[in-house]
């Protein structure tokens, strides 16, 4: 089995992760100016917040992360009213959240993957951000966290709304702004871990660290119905079925080729399994076809279910295969086994799915990590992992799940 490398490398240039020499120098240069005339100011011994609002521009792997810390923050202040501001793009993810009791929206525009037009992300991210100012501040929130690491954040959002007690980390610019800046440090640990930890600037016993699990409201019985209805449809019916996640929904430098997804489509039918490829957009509906040409036992589910049908269906398959996206994350809340295929991009140890029953696998490329975003021509970290240990490695997983009963992921 291939065992991918540590990530000894840091991807921290100075106090950010910005690696752009030039970008990081500006940087320096903004929060140096904001020190002067924008500090920030608070006491260091805080009371239990009674309104606080947790803050990730970020996208749907990075927010399920952030639901991991709600059980940790009810278990310290059970009575404490928590709001989350995120994306459009997150926001499915914490409807109807029995831990969550506001969402607020804000698409920033460098963060937004959206097709739209440069112009039309300018207009909403002024837009959303008019919107979600005015209700945080019509909230009263007492505290806020700003959970993602990296630029964009919604540090400077925060100071705009007023709210008190502002805790974020400083690698992404604005630190100033923050009345309880922390600097990053790099370690091999997970997302959810280094959102925790800005939780230990409030008063948080850490026995209530323990608790901490990516948590998702139980599906809509309407998500139910379709998943089902989906399933048997589709000639999938009522037994046990395997999903294949084929796009990343960003970069695809990050994509394992369509041959070796085929090549394990043909190994996996040939052992009787029925297979559900999903994926959303005309591209990965078109790739997914091509897999699956003259193979059966397989069905092309690409924009054929809504947000919670696919969370639906990713709970109760057998096992799931994907590469680098929120798949994987989603797989691991439900305790599903999931191969998640990795390049070396990025730091695994921290953005690698969190769960009993998840293998992740790359290539020992000896330049990964290397942090950079667009990849490269070449791309061995994922291009060349064999089809055989993702084979392997999901046959492994099924029989271990077999022996312990899954967790739901689900709260309410």
């Amino acid at each position: 089995m291939l065992t991918p490398p540590p990530s000894p490398s840091s991807p921290v240039r100075g106090p950010y992760l910005i690696r752009n020499p030039r970008w990081n120098a500006l940087f320096l240069a903004m929060d140096s100016a904001l020190r002067l005339f924008r500090p920030g100011s608070a006491p260091s011994a805080l009371p239990a917040p009674r309104r606080i609002l947790l803050a990730n521009p970020a996208h749907l792997g990075d927010v399920l992360a952030s639901t991991a810390i709600l059980p940790v923050l009810k278990s310290a202040f059970p009575s404490v009213r928590v709001g989350m501001l995120v994306g459009s793009w997150s926001a499915a993810l914490l409807a109807e959240h029995p831990l969550v009791n506001r969402i607020h929206v804000f698409d920033h525009c460098l963060a937004n993957r959206g097709a739209a037009t440069a112009f039309a992300k300018v207009r909403r991210h002024w837009m959303s951000r008019a919107t979600a100012l005015a209700e945080i501040r019509a909230v009263g929130y007492d505290t806020a966290v700003d959970l993602y690491s990296y630029f964009p954040n919604f540090i400077p959002l925060l100071w705009r709304a007023g709210v008190p007690v502002r805790i974020g980390y400083t690698s992404g610019g604005f630190g100033p702004l923050l009345t309880h800046p922390v600097p990053f440090v790099q370690a091999q640990k997970h997302e959810s871990e280094y959102q925790s930890n800005l939780l230990r600037v409030l008063p948080v016993p850490e026995d209530a660290f323990e608790r901490r699990r990516g948590t998702l409201p139980g599906a809509p019985e309407e998500a139910v119905v379709q998943a089902e209805r989906f399933l048997s449809e589709s000639l999938i019916g009522d037994g046990a079925y395997r999903v294949l996640h084929l796009g990343t929904a960003g970069s695809r430098r990050r994509e394992w080729p369509p041959h070796l997804w085929r090549s394990l489509a043909k190994k996996l039918v040939r052992d009787g399994h029925r297979l559900v490829f999903t994926g959303q957009g005309e591209r990965e509906r078109t790739q997914i076809q091509a897999v699956i040409e003259g193979l059966p036992s397989c069905v092309n589910a690409c924009d054929r279910l809504g947000w919670w049908g696919f969370v639906e269906t990713l709970r109760r398959a057998a096992v799931v295969y994907s590469v680098e996206t929120s798949a994987g994350h989603l797989a691991a809340t439900f305790d599903t086994p999931c191969v998640s295929l990795y390049s070396g991009m990025h730091d695994r140890d921290r953005w690698r799915p969190k769960g009993r029953f998840c293998r992740l696998l790359t290539w020992p490329a000896p330049c990964s990590p290397c942090y950079n975003r667009r990849g490269c021509e070449g791309m061995e970290c994922i291009r060349l992992l064999p089809v055989d240990e993702v084979y392997r490695a999901g046959e492994e997983l099924v029989a271990l799940a077999q022996s312990s009963p899954r967790g739901t992921g689900t709260l309410g």
